[in-house]
């Protein structure tokens, strides 16, 4: 009889604790919580978490420089937009039965543009950092965990940058009452380095969209691999909890019936 008891204590014990491990489990979520329990799983599942982190981390910095570009690019636009309001002032000027001050009417116009064009190249700026002034050059983002990165430059967008560089003359020199016949060809190179400047910005964009889209599917993939070996599995849990909580109940009842047939022993025995 002792030993029966001995034996059923010892079931009982080991069911307990076994059932706190998988209430353990169940309240956390997790699969392994302790070295002991799957060392080798462990492990795997730490440098898999230190990827995932990597990675979520690189595709929130090819998010926020697209949103850099893209604040660059919109101020291109505005720029671009003042360049042709300017040729069509100086296609104006080109008229020959303007005097002296229609000329000079156009040029205040003109000279007005040529400042906003100064202030959006002066004042467009991302986390403090101004973009167009010719001073954000060779910047890196990461593209991926292992903090592989591409370069990327915003060229300059001041009046004094644009125009016929080769020949020296921007749209800083022009001067709508002396020479319009000049500012035609010199606006027009002066919107072929903008057009070109938002073309890269949108090129580099896409370019950060499919690295962003080849470091998600990384990171989907990485975030289930890892849930596979640290993550708990629910349904069996609640399963084994189940037959755990039955096996107890079955414990107890198996010791209360050798606690009551102890009794009737001890009663014969008087």
């Amino acid at each position: 009889m002792v030993s029966v008891n001995s034996g059923v204590m010892m079931n009982h014990n080991q069911t307990q604790r076994s059932l706190a491990l998988t209430m353990m489990q169940l309240s956390s979520g997790d699969r392994i919580f302790r070295a002991g329990q799957d060392a080798a799983g462990l492990s795997i599942s730490e440098g898999m978490r230190s990827q995932i982190r990597g990675d979520s981390m690189a595709i929130r910095n090819m998010a926020d420089s697209q949103s850099l570009n893209r604040v660059a690019e919109g101020a291109l636009s505005q720029t671009q937009s003042s360049l042709h309001r300017m040729r069509e002032l100086a296609v104006q000027a080109n008229n020959g039965m303007l005097t002296e001050s229609d000329r000079g009417a156009l040029q205040q116009e003109f000279n007005q543009l040529r400042e906003h064009i100064d202030f959006v190249g002066e004042n467009t700026e991302f986390n403090t950092q101004r973009l167009l002034d010719g001073s954000f050059t060779n910047r890196q983002t990461t593209t991926n965990a292992n903090g592989e990165s591409v370069s990327f430059d915003i060229d300059a967008a001041l009046s004094e940058n644009l125009g016929s560089l080769e020949e020296g003359i921007t749209l800083r020199d022009l001067d709508l009452t002396a020479n319009p016949g000049q500012a035609l060809s010199v606006i027009d190179d002066a919107l072929g380095q903008i057009s070109s400047s938002r073309g890269n910005i949108g090129a580099f964009d896409n370019r950060l969209s499919y690295a962003g889209n080849v470091a998600q599917n990384q990171l989907l993939n990485m975030q289930r691999s890892e849930s596979g070996i640290r993550d708990a599995d629910m349904a069996l849990n609640i399963m084994d909890m189940n037959r755990m909580t039955t096996m107890l109940q079955a414990s107890m009842s198996a010791q209360s019936m050798q606690m009551g047939m102890m009794g009737m022993h001890l009663d014969l025995l008087r």
